[in-house]
């Protein structure tokens, strides 16, 4: 295969919108990697570095007794978290709704993704307290973008 030409020759496969997998809102529970987002089938049309990145949108409500921490990661054919994200946890107060947005992105890889396919899991991990994720307007949007060769 020829190297690639970053920028030039860049192989591209289409994004893919993903909505929350229980499909209504939902009761987390606290101190448990619950899968909230999964986008199967994800392969590389050829070989070379590929590597996902998750541009996501949540919503949460804590309760009374707001968590120490709310933590999502993102997992591959459910192997160990290749990214995490963990808003601010001076946000985690009593009642609140809190929306945030982050990019979860995996590292590149020439295996994982050719011949393919690989599964993407999102997971989120309220520490000591539960929390409720929105079904709207909770949004993943996953792509699999070509990596320079290595």
């Amino acid at each position: 295969m020829p190297s690639n030409l970053y920028g030039v020759s860049n192989c591209t496969v289409p994004s893919n919108t993903v909505g929350l997998l229980q499909g209504a809102d939902t009761s987390l529970p606290a101190n448990t990697n619950t899968t909230i987002m999964q986008a199967a089938a994800y392969a590389a049309p050829t070989q070379g570095n590929f590597y996902i990145t998750c541009d996501c949108y949540f919503t949460i409500t804590l309760g009374a007794t707001p968590p120490t921490s709310v933590v999502f990661g993102l997992q591959i054919n459910g192997g160990s978290t290749a990214d995490s994200f963990q808003p601010y946890t001076g946000l985690l107060v009593a009642n609140a709704t809190l929306s945030t947005s982050t990019r979860l992105i995996t590292s590149p890889s020439s295996v994982v993704w050719y011949p393919g396919p690989a599964n993407v899991v999102i997971w989120c991990n309220p520490a000591a307290q539960a929390v409720t994720i929105r079904y709207i307007p909770f949004r993943c949007v996953v792509t699999l973008v070509r990596g320079p060769d290595v």
